[in-house]
Formats: structure tokens, C-alpha cells, sequence
């Protein structure tokens, strides 16, 4: 014998009483309990945690459900909904509720995904700077951003590396590698110092130069000088410049202090001809007439190719009307100069000019021989021959 009860909603009692046609038995009771079927619902919770982090699910089904973790190497969840990071990877959080009554379990699910903690790694490169140098910094990880603790000592480059001194000072930089998936970021620091440069005095020499040779000098202590072209000019330790060839090189010295700053200065010198010397210099030569005159006396070259001014030097008793100076630098043009004699002057001497170019270089000096009246010499009188092995002594007389 059965019976359909139809769809039930609560508990409900049911009778069963056996009936004969004219007698009933006794009535049994019969009790259908109605139970609610179980709701997992919906979990909720961050699905992206760090290796050894954590964050925790909740569901908005029924409470007392039991959490599980489809792959315990990448994470493990704990009875209250508490998910722990493993391992780098994705698992599957299992939120059951049991069922009863013959209702059947109900079951939620929630990924995770478990993302590795970034490293910084150990940095490396030159901590010693020089102002105005550079150097690069890097990391064992890659990936990361560098920056400057102090951008107006130093600056570098976020994903080079490169450090430029910019001041003197300390800074630190630091690396930085960015954390994802629940990470945090981490980094490293270097410390970074920089040095100022050595001080270094300029070149003093002569820079133009007519010679084979100049000496230069520098009054700063222990430094190094070099040759920009040894092809025209080599330096020595000394810093003698000797020229190869015609033309300009750059001549440095270099001063290394301490700390591995190098400080130079430089100089152009430039190797060139002079240019021709007069070829004769114009003018009186027997002055005796002149001695204590008022009356200059005027001598002059003819122009030189090349030359923008001439030097002159004058002996004992002849002064230039212009100054009282033996050595007269002339201005530039000057191919002639005005002189006058006293008595100091001796019974002959000789004026010597130079030509000089526009780099200042001077020619060969030359000379007029000048006379206060000119020697008149008797003629030589001797033998017209002479015997060869005569050991005696031949007497020319004048």
C-alpha cells in the first residue's frame, strides 16, 4: 500500500489506520519532517596572494561548510576560510556544505592565484666617483627601477643604471622591483660618494713657436703631460714640447689626486716657420759727422714677406728718438727707425733688425756694421810666392 503525499513544505503528519469492511484497527501516525536543502553560495575573498601570504574566503551560503584546496603545493585553506600562499601558480578553494535528509552536498568553488615575492637582488658597481664622471649600477634581478636619494648630487638612469656626478656629496640609490599579485615591492641601496676633482693651476710657456723646442710648465705637483698628435709634437716628463713637424697640438697635463679624480688643463702651442730675414739693412755707415747731432739719423729694410713688424737692437752710443730701450719691439709696420749718436759710441758697432710675423715669431737677426769713420787700408806688401817645405816664417806687412 503507498501513498503520494504531493509536495510538502513543512512537517507534516499523516495516519494510517486499516479498515475490514466493517472494523478499523488502531491509527499509526506517520511523521514526513520537510529539511531545507544546503547552500554553499557564493565565495568571496582576494584571489591574488603572495608566497607565504595570505587572505581569507567567505561564503555567503550556509555556515559550517568544510573549506578545501584542490592543490595543496600551491596553497592550503584552513577551517575558518584562511588561504596561504605555497608556491607560484593557481589552485582551485572547495567550500562544501554537507547535506542531510536526503538532500545532496552543495558546493562552491574560488580560484587563487599564488605569485613568487620579487627580489631585489645584490647590487653592484662603482660606489667612488669623480664630479662630472659616470658609471652604471646593476642588479643580479632584473626587472626593477633605480632612483636618486638626491638628484642634485647625483642623478641615474631608471632602468639603466647609469649614474652621472653631478655635485659633491653622498647619495643613495636605490633598486626597486615592483611586487604583483598581492606582493609587496621590495628594494635594495647603494651608497654612492662623490669626489670633487684635484686642483690644477693653467700652462705657462710660450705657445707659438718658430724653434724646434718650448718648455712648458705648470705649478701644480705630480702630474702626467701628453701629446694630442705625436706626429707634430711630443712632450717629455718635463714638459719639453719638441716638435716633428709644422702645425698646432693640443699639450695636456694631468693631475691624479687620492682618490682616483683626474684634473687636466691644456694648451694649444703651434709649431710654425718664421718668416724671411731683410736682406740688407738701408742706411749711412760712416756717422763721425753725427756724433752729439740734433739730426736723426733714419735706416729702414725693405718689407718681408710674412712680416707684420720688425725688431731692432742698437749698440752703446746709438738711442732711437722714440725711446731710450737698446731692444725696441716695433709696432707694427715699422720698417724703419730714426736714431741718433753720441760720444759713448765706439769706433764701430753694428744694428741688427729682425723681421717678425703676425705669430710673433722673428727671423734671423741681421746686421749693418757701422763705422764712426771707415778704416782706409795701405795695400799688403810680401812676397808673390812662397817655396814649399821653406820652414821659415813669410812676413806680410801692410
Amino acid at each position: 500500500m503507498s501513498y503520494n503525499t504531493g509536495t510538502l513544505t513543512t512537517t507534516t503528519s499523516f495516519w494510517v489506520e486499516e479498515y475490514d469492511g466493517s472494523n478499523s484497527s488502531s491509527r499509526t501516525e506517520v511523521v514526513v519532517t520537510v529539511v531545507s536543502p544546503p547552500v554553499a553560495g557564493s565565495l568571496s575573498g582576494t584571489q591574488g596572494i603572495c608566497v607565504s601570504g595570505t587572505t581569507t574566503f567567505t561564503t555567503s551560503g550556509d555556515n559550517g561548510g568544510s573549506w578545501s584546496s584542490v592543490n595543496t603545493a600551491i596553497a592550503t585553506v584552513d577551517a575558518s576560510g584562511v588561504v596561504t600562499g605555497v608556491a607560484a601558480g593557481t589552485t582551485t578553494i572547495r567550500y562544501v556544505v554537507a547535506g542531510s535528509g536526503g538532500c545532496s552536498n552543495d558546493t562552491a568553488t574560488r580560484t587563487v592565484t599564488v605569485t613568487a615575492a620579487p627580489v631585489a637582488g645584490t647590487l653592484s658597481g662603482t660606489q667612488n666617483l669623480c664630479l662630472n664622471s659616470s658609471t652604471v649600477l646593476s642588479s643580479t634581478s632584473a626587472g626593477g627601477t633605480w632612483s636618486s636619494s638626491d638628484e642634485l648630487t647625483a642623478t641615474i638612469g631608471s632602468s639603466s643604471g647609469s649614474v652621472h656626478a653631478i655635485a659633491t656629496g653622498s647619495v643613495t640609490m636605490t633598486y626597486t622591483v615592483y611586487g604583483t599579485g598581492g606582493c609587496d615591492n621590495v628594494s635594495n641601496d647603494i651608497e654612492i660618494t662623490v669626489n670633487d676633482l684635484p686642483t690644477i693651476d693653467p700652462i705657462d710657456g710660450i705657445t707659438t713657436v718658430c724653434t724646434s723646442v718650448t718648455n712648458l710648465s705648470n705649478n701644480t705637483d705630480g702630474g702626467v703631460w701628453s701629446s694630442s698628435n705625436l706626429g707634430i709634437a711630443t712632450v717629455s716628463t718635463y714638459g719639453v714640447v719638441s716638435k716633428i713637424s709644422l702645425g698646432s697640438v693640443t699639450i695636456t697635463y694631468s693631475v691624479t689626486d687620492a682618490n682616483g679624480c683626474v684634473a687636466d688643463t691644456s694648451t694649444l702651442v703651434s709649431f710654425v716657420n718664421p718668416p724671411a730675414k731683410p736682406d740688407t739693412v738701408y742706411g749711412l755707415k760712416e756717422i763721425c759727422s753725427y756724433i752729439n747731432q740734433s739730426d736723426s739719423v733714419i735706416y729702414h729694410v725693405k718689407p718681408v714677406v710674412g712680416a707684420v713688424s720688425y725688431d731692432w737692437y742698437l749698440p752703446t752710443g746709438i738711442t732711437a728718438t722714440s725711446t731710450s730701450d737698446r731692444y725696441i719691439h716695433g709696432e707694427v709696420g715699422s720698417d724703419s727707425i730714426a736714431v741718433l749718436f753720441d760720444n759713448s759710441y765706439y769706433s764701430y758697432g753694428a744694428i741688427y733688425v729682425s723681421a717678425v710675423s703676425a705669430d710673433g715669431c722673428n727671423s734671423e737677426w741681421i746686421p749693418l756694421w757701422i763705422f764712426k769713420t771707415i778704416p782706409v787700408l795701405s795695400n799688403i806688401t810680401g812676397p808673390a810666392n812662397v817655396c814649399f817645405g821653406n820652414n821659415a816664417d813669410t812676413v806680410f806687412t801692410y
